[in-house]
């Protein structure tokens, strides 16, 4: 009787332990916070990226971010970007809820920048005054393609190529002579994020 007592206290343990074991293992992580450290290692400008990846499903996700684009160029000469991003990720392999492997993300932008300052005689201005100030925005739409590595379940490497095109540029204001402002109408980067899924 005791024996018996022994063998169902010892099968309810293991039956617990398998149930805790399984529970851990289908655990998801379904965000993900990273930066792009291409823009501090391979560039001269002052760039900050941050982004939020969410899964959706099985093998789709959303992501939303924004950057901070500061070049440093010309002396009396100042330069400030502000970009905001969204877009839906779809990967392509066998990795389940993973947010793992090669993806395509159609993709939207909203760009807006600001430029204060002195030109110089490149942008062709001979005004006794050439002090200028510009606020214009851009939005962009197109299609990013890339590969996320996943290391130790938490820690991502996001390697990825965009292309796309400008669907709105607005006016820019305040004294510029818009005979000289020339709208970029195809938009391509790319990028290396190192992010912490949680």
């Amino acid at each position: 009787m005791k024996k018996a007592i022994l063998i169902i206290v010892w099968l309810a343990g293991v039956s617990q332990v398998n149930a805790q074991v399984s529970s851990d293992s289908l655990k998801i992580r379904k965000n993900i916070i990273k930066t792009d450290v291409a823009g501090f290692l391979l560039s001269t400008v002052y760039h900050l990226n941050v982004s939020w990846e969410h899964l959706l499903s099985r093998k789709s996700s959303f992501e939303t971010g924004f950057s901070i684009y500061k070049p440093n160029n010309r002396i009396m000469f100042h330069h400030f970007d502000l970009t905001g991003e969204i877009l839906y990720r779809r990967y392509f392999n066998k990795h389940n809820y993973q947010m793992k492997g090669f993806y395509l993300a159609p993709f939207m932008e909203f760009k807006w920048t600001h430029r204060h300052g002195y030109y110089d005689y490149e942008y062709e201005v001979y005004d006794r005054n050439p002090y200028r100030k510009i606020d214009y925005m851009f939005i962009n739409a197109g299609l990013q393609t890339g590969y996320q590595w996943i290391y130790k379940k938490k820690w991502t490497i996001d390697l990825n190529l965009k292309a796309g095109i400008n669907l709105y540029t607005d006016k820019p204001v305040y004294g510029y002579n818009y005979n000289h402002f020339k709208p970029v109408k195809i938009i391509w980067g790319g990028g290396l994020k190192i992010g912490y899924k949680f």
